[in-house]
């Protein structure tokens, strides 16, 4: 059983205001675990964090990220294990500064990455590169290819799905909102 998430972070907005972004507000319940369909997190340096329990198709929609990030830096990651999508962007301003995209049915070693990139990316990509080339001599039962579009995230926000230690916060549709 693997993952089959979205979050997106933003940077330097409280977590309710990220939250309403979503027609979500804070339910006052937490854990250790993102149990909840919807959950947040405050992390890294003035990150708030939205994740999603599920796959957000909302968030590949250029418009809608865009607006989400118009006046701000966000991060957006898709994560779904099943079919081995790994996906992160950056968006400054209503611009998408750069995206890292690994889709194992392309093949293993498929990634696609565009535009500026952070300083953390090619370390990131060579350190996985070299991973894979060890796991593909022996067992080559494992992708290490697929931690490049997570870890760099990680590296811009602080942020990483299955990190422990993290507080999640419970999101609930906000009065007067549905989801």
């Amino acid at each position: 059983m693997g993952y089959s998430i979205s979050w997106v972070g933003f940077n330097g907005l409280p977590l309710a205001k990220a939250a309403l972004a979503f027609g979500l507000a804070q339910s006052g319940q937490s854990d250790e675990a993102f149990d909840f369909a919807y959950n947040g997190a405050t992390v890294g340096q003035n990150w708030s964090v939205v994740i999603f329990n599920d796959v957000n198709m909302d968030l590949v929609d250029e418009k809608r990220l865009a607006n989400l990030s118009t006046g701000r830096d966000i991060v957006v990651v898709h994560n779904i294990d099943t079919v081995m999508l790994q996906w992160a962007d950056q968006w400054r301003d209503g611009h998408e500064v750069w995206s890292i995209q690994h889709t194992s049915a392309d093949g293993a070693r498929n990634l696609e990455a565009t535009g500026n990139l952070p300083s953390c990316f090619e370390e990131i990509r060579r350190a996985r590169f070299a991973d894979q080339d060890r796991e593909d001599a022996g067992a080559a039962a494992i992708d290490f290819i697929a931690d490049i579009p997570l870890e760099v995230a990680e590296c811009v926000t602080g942020f990483r799905h299955n990190t422990v230690g993290v507080e999640f916060m419970e999101l609930v549709p906000a009065p007067g909102e549905t989801k």
